[in-house]
């Protein structure tokens, strides 16, 4: 960013993706024509039939995801959603939880991948492709830019370079999102081919990996969150709504989280507890990273090494 500190104090910070919401949910109400199905029909994932209605009304749904981080992250509107806890604790932690979630269409990349419909023969292979670097694109930015650079902010480990990386991220999510529909819009009105509007929309990849590479190393200082990311991965993978392994996990580590944060003096009690009924079981002495790497996570990192070691 060619002047930072002057993007840190302009009102571009909650304008920008303010105006992006307003236009995902103009978007919403304007195209009610376009077909209601699930493969999302979008430029990067297809090149025949119209894009889907509930592509457009799911994009309002992540438009307010990137509204909620750019002003969590700003300094001047932090203080006042901390003050409301519970809707710091539900756009951090509990945003995915089927409740929540399923009030938006959910596209489908396994319909995408799988329909014979999305692709014209001469490009079948090219969007294959192109949709599952999506895909995989998708379940990383939901952890990673998602998940764990709010963790951060949550946890208080975000100082300046930690802003400005998380700030440089969701522009990459802007462009996914609000940029996105305008380029479908775009190869729409012919000003542009189908490979082109795939291309384009991949076009912040660059951007992103370069990103990517300074949040690696965030990660790498921050292993403990890293992790509790890592292990929700794979849960994910593995969840489906007969067995929401990966919404229990997360409603845990939002309690486990919070008490740190809201109650540190009772998660303390807590963790005192515990410890004590291992000693009583095995009658040792031991730090609390010995018990398991998480509860080591949880105490010797968020309350401090001395009152977690017990």
């Amino acid at each position: 960013m060619a002047d930072y500190p002057a993007f840190l104090d302009s009102p571009l910070i909650w304008t920008m993706p303010l105006t992006g919401w307003i236009q995902a949910v103009s978007a919403s109400l304007t195209f009610t024509f376009l077909p209601k199905k699930k493969e999302p029909g979008y430029t990067a994932l297809g090149d025949v039939g119209a894009i889907s209605y509930l592509y457009v009304v799911e994009n309002t749904y992540f438009s307010l995801l990137l509204l909620f981080a750019w002003v969590y992250f700003s300094d001047y509107t932090f203080p006042y959603i901390r003050q409301f806890w519970p809707i710091e604790l539900v756009f951090v932690f509990l945003v995915y939880l089927p409740i929540i979630r399923f009030q938006w269409p959910v596209s489908s990349f396994r319909d995408a991948l799988k329909s014979n419909k999305t692709a014209t023969k001469a490009n079948e292979r090219f969007y294959y492709y192109s949709t599952m670097m999506i895909k995989v694109f998708y379940i990383f930015a939901k952890h990673f830019i998602g998940f764990f650079v709010n963790y951060m902010r949550f946890l208080g480990r975000v100082g300046p370079k930690e802003q400005e990386l998380a700030f440089g991220l969701l522009i990459g999510g802007c462009w996914g999102t609000t940029v996105a529909l305008f380029i479908h819009t775009l190869k729409f009105k012919g000003y542009i081919g189908p490979r082109t509007g795939a291309l384009a929309y991949e076009a912040s990849f660059p951007w992103m990996a370069y990103y990517f590479f300074r949040l690696a190393m965030c990660m790498q200082k921050n292993w403990d969150i890293a992790l509790v990311c890592t292990v929700a991965v794979g849960l994910n993978l593995v969840t489906i709504r007969s067995r929401p392994i990966w919404h229990v996990y997360q409603v845990i580590v939002c309690v486990v989280m919070a008490l740190a944060v809201y109650r540190p003096e009772q998660a303390a009690r807590v963790s005192a507890g515990i410890a004590e009924a291992f000693q009583e079981s095995g009658n040792v002495s031991y730090s609390a990273s010995s018990i398991h790497p998480t509860l080591g996570w949880g105490l010797e990192k968020i309350l401090g090494s001395e009152r977690a070691d017990l």
